[in-house]
């Protein structure tokens, strides 16, 4: 028996050693190579790096398309065909699309034979949006994270000091108050203390709402929670007059226009418009204010390997490799990009940033609470948009009150979540 054993044990390693001495090809896709030549060069790097190692593999890097309907239907159209790539980037909305059909590998297996995998140094909320009945479909690779952004002139102007990070709701609104000024006498303000933001639906959590409840069997917009964070949020622009209207906005260029022209004092963006210099002000970075509770948002985007890939476990070396410390700084950190990895995040975010903000944004990753794109996942993406595009029409426009719109959308939502859970989950 023992001779057997060795025989075996013997046998696997040769049949190992003849693959890689044969040149193997990897493919890999994902919808950022074209868009980014930062993003690019980081994977060419890594690649790079890892072929130092395993000489006779080769990686091709491949781009289905560069948008999400392309993207996921050249992935799902490739592996009908039985040409998928072996390592495919995700994100929730896509995630959403090839995990039901069967199209990702549980990576499970994978990272609890893999030692070097810091699973404790993952921000628990990343992992929200690439596990499903238990499964990992998805590793996170890249964090993208949202804060306040405080225009530090603005406030100066109108005799207002910077608040900490434990403002209260009242306390924004009367921020917001102070900050909204009418500089030419018009009558109407010039300066705004708040943008009008209707597209992030995390606020729902700052009023202890959620779009889903019991499990994500039930959608929760008829929840007295929920109906109080839709009003709150479109009274600073009604009630409050502290955040401009859609037609103010029209005239001003719009939203983006307003904030690079110092018109609004306190607005809500991605960390990424920091690295590009977006912004020709000094700010500060701040988190939502408190309501009922802490709400902080992030998602983020990563890679799985295809379930038709004739090289999993080397697939997965390199996505180990891409994921290991210094590759991950040296590759993507060091690029303006923002990891998963605490520890990797530590070593300095955004270089051409100043600690204030580095320190925001750490403690920002820390306190996320909310994985946004993790949430609306455990539904189909349409709720979302369908909801996003009644507050900002009909609702904003005051065609109908808040809860009128959402009791009228509740049995289409919920239609479509059951039809959801039916079709994609073990126990819906």
């Amino acid at each position: 028996m023992v001779l057997l054993f060795l025989a075996t044990m013997l046998l696997t390693v040769l049949c190992a050693q003849m693959v890689l001495s044969e040149t193997v090809k990897l493919t890999m896709a994902h919808w950022m190579f074209p868009r980014s030549a930062a993003y690019k060069e980081g994977i060419e790097e890594a690649i790079a790096s890892f072929r130092a190692k395993y000489p006779n593999v080769e990686i091709e890097l491949l781009v289905p398309g560069t948008s999400n309907d392309p993207f996921i239907q050249g992935i799902k159209t490739w592996y009908v065909a039985g040409n998928s790539p072996d390592i495919i980037g995700v994100d929730a909305v896509k995630m959403q699309s090839f995990w039901p059909d069967g199209i990702l590998l549980d990576l499970n297996p994978f990272i609890e034979k893999d030692p070097s995998f810091r699973f404790n140094m993952i921000y628990p909320w990343t992992w929200e949006g690439m596990v499903f009945n238990g499964k990992r479909y998805g590793v996170p690779r890249e964090v993208y994270h949202r804060e306040l952004f405080l225009n530090n002139d603005l406030f100066a102007e109108g005799g207002v000091s910077i608040p900490s990070n434990d403002w209260t709701w009242n306390e924004f609104v009367d921020y917001a108050r102070k900050l909204t000024r009418d500089t030419d006498g018009d009558a109407t303000p010039d300066i705004w203390g708040w943008q009008s933001a209707y597209t992030n639906l995390y606020f729902l959590h700052a009023w202890g709402g959620s779009f889903y409840i019991d499990n994500g069997r039930k959608v929760g917009l008829l929840m007295p929670e929920a109906i109080e964070a839709f009003e709150q949020l479109l009274a600073l622009e009604r009630e409050m007059r502290v955040a401009p209207t859609a037609a103010q906005e029209k005239a001003a260029g719009g939203t983006t226009a307003m904030t690079q022209n110092s018109k609004i004092a306190i607005f809500h963006a991605d960390i990424y418009s920091i690295p590009s210099n977006t912004y020709s002000f000094d700010y500060t970075l701040r988190l939502f204010p408190i309501a009922k509770q802490r709400a902080v948002s992030s998602f983020v985007n990563g890679f799985g390997i295809s379930s038709a890939s004739k090289h999993p476990e080397l697939a997965w070396a390199f996505l180990s490799h891409l994921l290991s410390a210094d590759v991950l700084y040296e590759t993507f950190v060091k690029r303006d990009y923002v990891s998963p990895f605490h520890d990797v995040n530590s070593r300095g975010i955004f270089p051409s940033s100043n600690d204030k903000i580095r320190q925001q944004i750490m403690f920002g990753l820390n306190a996320t609470t909310v994985n946004e794109h993790g949430e609306l996942v455990i539904g189909p993406m349409e709720n979302a948009t369908m909801v996003r595009n009644e507050l900002n029409t009909t609702i904003r426009e005051g065609k109908e009150p808040v809860r009128q719109v959402m009791e009228r959308l509740m049995p289409v939502l919920q239609a479509n979540l059951d039809e959801f859970r039916s079709s994609y989950f073990v126990n819906p």
